[in-house]
């Protein structure tokens, strides 16, 4: 993802971006806001010389990768400071891998690869073994609580009506 300094980059910015990417085999999809353009990068976006290239560029603020399909507990998220608890189990505290639907795929197999390949460099990290301590899975929404409430008294309670 793209964040401009200015709320939208000019055509000029945004052809000499698209070439960047276009090198790496990823294309640009912008998203635009009310008062702010972002630019998400389709395609694999790990490629460090591509993201060396877009940050050297004097107009673009930063670049967020979202590579991650779980965003918001992977560590090189701004969000990985939050804690998040399923079926009893509270993700943040130690090192946690989770692997989605996905790692054991028949139709790519190399998405197994790829989680053996993490674990290990975790291992080389943190200077000691990786050892798997359970299993747990779970089906789409299985394990989170979901907190009922009464929106018209929770608006009523915050207008001092209630």
């Amino acid at each position: 993802m793209i964040l401009p300094k200015n709320p939208r980059l000019t055509p000029e910015q945004l052809t000499e971006v698209t070439a960047i990417v276009t090198e790496f085999g990823c294309k640009i999809q912008p998203i635009i806001g009310a008062v702010r353009t972002i630019y998400a990068i389709v395609g694999d976006e790990r490629d460090e010389l591509m993201i060396n290239r877009l940050e050297g560029l004097d107009y673009v603020d930063r670049i967020d990768r979202i590579q991650s399909p779980f965003k918001l507990m992977d560590l090189r998220s701004d969000l990985a400071n939050g804690r998040l608890t399923i079926g009893g189990v509270t993700l943040g505290r130690e090192l946690f891998v989770i692997a989605g639907q996905c790692t054991i795929d028949p139709k790519n197999p190399n998405y197994f690869y790829e989680t053996a390949q993490a674990v290990k460099e975790a291992e080389g990290r943190v200077g000691a073994p990786i050892k798997v301590a359970g299993f747990v899975r779970y089906a789409l929404g299985e394990g989170i609580e979901k907190q009922e409430s009464d929106f018209a008294a929770e608006v009523a309670a915050a207008a001092g009506q209630g």
